[in-house]
């Protein structure tokens, strides 16, 4: 990274989810829950990359996967990723946009793909590493769907991510 560009003190990205478990047969909603996120010093580095064009590697950049995982330690901003991963639960997000200082994505779990008592979730950048991630309480049963969507945006009092100083 450009030693000049850094992340200006007072800029937070902050992150809402909603998390939906629907009846695999009917499509009913069973249960909606809502939760937050920290977004890891590792995800605001990443977007400094990216607005500075220094992560050009020829693949395709950007937050490609969703995760759960089992462990319930407080999120923390220096972690690099789950604790305690599922391996089998990291999917696809079936939807990505931006939209000014907003990203907005949706991932599905299909009827037992998901099954489990998840107490972590992350968002996966270039396939590798967790760049978000979030405590949860998601306890998914045999027979039902889970989607999660949510959008991630930065919050601050200036609206500014970068500073040259």
């Amino acid at each position: 990274m450009n030693k000049k560009t850094k992340i200006k003190n007072g800029s937070k990205w902050v992150g809402n989810y909603k998390a939906t478990i629907r009846d695999a047969e009917t499509g009913d909603i069973k249960r909606v829950k809502q939760f937050h996120n920290v977004v890891l010093l590792q995800f605001r580095e990443y977007i400094c990359k990216l607005m500075a064009k220094e992560a050009s590697d020829g693949e395709r950049i950007g937050i490609t996967h969703e995760q759960l995982g089992y462990d319930n330690t407080p999120a923390d901003e220096d972690q690099t990723g789950l604790i305690d991963p599922e391996p089998n639960t990291k999917k696809l997000i079936a939807s990505l946009d931006c939209e000014g200082d907003t990203i907005r994505f949706l991932s599905f779990w299909d009827e037992g793909q998901a099954i489990g008592e998840w107490r972590e979730f992350a968002l996966i950048a270039d396939d590798d590493f967790a760049v978000v991630r979030a405590n949860v309480e998601l306890d998914v049963s045999g027979g039902e769907t889970l989607t999660i969507d949510g959008e991630i945006r930065q919050q601050s009092g200036s609206g500014n991510l970068l500073s040259n100083n």
